[in-house]
């Protein structure tokens, strides 16, 4: 999670609603222009880049708005992934963790709202704590973070594009020998690099306000093909309880339910603050019913890949449909025209944490801008063209990140927080969590026969 610094008039004006810092049991109110000049949000999510909830009236927002934006800003481009990841570990398994890791991380949610919520971010609560190396490390972290969505994001840009362009022209009868998935990765180099070194990026804020309806069709498709497949051979399917191969899930869902720094200026626009916890529940609900409805359908609807002229299940689901199937070809265009407009906004937060962390500006100078530009996007580039498994990236960076930003510096500021210490049950509760985090990293490692 990190810092996106909001530039456009019109969206800063949205953002200066009452901002509340507690202080013991009491909530003090304060407009504060320097502190809304930044949002922390979700980097797999449609919403990274513009939180709808900010824009509420001086009252605040009621409960249901909350509650749909945590939910949306949740729900991300992992979707496409979580059937694969779910077939890898089994269907009971795969649910039974879903369901777990959202108990854990909507408690460890609450510790950052809870401890965080008087700050501008959460780090600044960690530095408060525990010094600037811990925040270091937590900032670093949140960068990790971003460049493994950023890889992602060309993967999947890659494979979208590829797709789309096979379908054109062979419905026009034309070769597609030349046509290939690094012809493809190389374009979207050329055509988005000049975006990237751009100063505004207001246009594609405003594109990415209709994010959530690229995310509603990408669902629907998945559970559509879930449904059919089941009323045709629901019977007949195997059904897998639990497989050694579940570091993959386990990763992608430490990204998934990944929202931590977002609630704290979603909450701070809450019109009743005593209910953030309640929202806040019941957005993580609603989050882990859409995950756990895609997972049984899509395990259903993609288990037998051989309907599909495929030897096994891609790590990206839409890739298992031809390139002349109508309704993957939907799909395709709305997670590429979803991504197409976060992947430079992305990157401009990268390039902005970094340069500011090495100059004390987030726009050194154009030179400075476009060498790291040019840096982070053959980065990309070179995962979409030799390592475009965006599974594995989401599993990886997912189990990293996640042990600091989901599992351990929350646990840890708890802990810190509490002046009388906390009882021996509820240390050693909190101590598993962190072990939880740490499994998850480690077994990503474990080779699986």
């Amino acid at each position: 999670m990190t810092k996106l610094n909001i530039e456009t008039k019109e969206t800063k004006q949205s953002l200066l609603s009452e901002m509340a810092s507690s202080k013991g049991d009491e909530l003090v109110y304060k407009t504060d222009n320097k502190a809304l000049s930044s949002v922390a949000v979700d980097p797999i999510s449609h919403e990274y880049f513009l939180l709808k909830s900010a824009s509420v009236s001086e009252a605040g927002q009621p409960s249901i708005v909350t509650v749909f934006s945590i939910w949306n800003t949740m729900i991300g481009s992992s979707l496409v992934s979580i059937p694969w990841a779910v077939t890898e570990a089994g269907l009971v398994l795969g649910i039974v963790m879903i369901v777990a890791m959202a108990a854990i991380a909507y408690y460890t949610c609450w510790l950052t709202v809870k401890y965080g919520y008087r700050y501008d971010d959460f780090t600044d609560a960690v530095q408060k704590r525990f010094g600037n190396g811990a925040q270091r490390v937590t900032l670093f972290a949140s960068v990790l973070l971003l460049v493994g969505a950023l890889i992602a994001y060309h993967v999947l840009m890659r494979d979208a594009l590829y797709s789309i362009v096979a379908h054109v022209l062979t419905s026009s009868s034309q070769t597609v020998d030349l046509w290939t998935p690094t012809a493809a990765a190389l374009l979207i180099l050329a055509a988005l690099f000049p975006i990237t070194n751009l100063k505004n990026f207001s246009i594609f804020v405003k594109i990415n306000t209709i994010g959530v309806v690229f995310v509603a069709v990408i669902v629907g498709f998945i559970c559509y093909t879930g449904l059919t497949t089941f009323t045709e051979v629901g019977h007949d399917v195997e059904i897998s309880y639990a497989n050694q191969n579940w570091g993959p899930l386990a990763g992608m869902l430490s990204l998934s339910f990944f929202i931590h720094n977002a609630a704290i200026p979603i909450m701070k626009n809450q019109r009743d603050p005593s209910k953030n916890k309640r929202d806040l529940a019941l957005g993580y609900l609603f989050t882990a019913l859409s995950y756990i409805a895609v997972a049984i359908l899509g395990y259903f609807g993609f288990h037998d890949v051989h309907r599909f002229g495929k030897d096994k299940l891609t790590q990206n689901v839409l890739n298992i449909f031809s390139s002349n199937d109508v309704g993957a070809l939907i799909a395709r265009l709305s997670l590429f025209l979803q991504i197409v407009t976060v992947f430079p906004l992305l990157l401009s937060v990268i390039r902005r944490q970094v340069c500011t962390f090495f100059f004390a500006s987030e726009y050194p100078s154009a030179f400075h801008v476009f060498t790291f530009n040019s840096i982070m996007m053959l980065l990309t580039t070179s995962f979409a063209v030799f390592y475009p498994n965006v599974g594995s990236i989401l599993s990886y960076t997912g189990a990293l990140c996640g042990l600091i930003l989901v599992f351990a510096m929350p646990v840890a500021v708890h802990l810190k927080s509490v002046p009388e210490g906390v009882s021996t049950p509820s240390f050693l509760v909190h101590c598993v969590i962190v072990l939880i985090g740490l499994l998850f990293l480690v077994y990503q490692f474990v080779p699986v026969q």
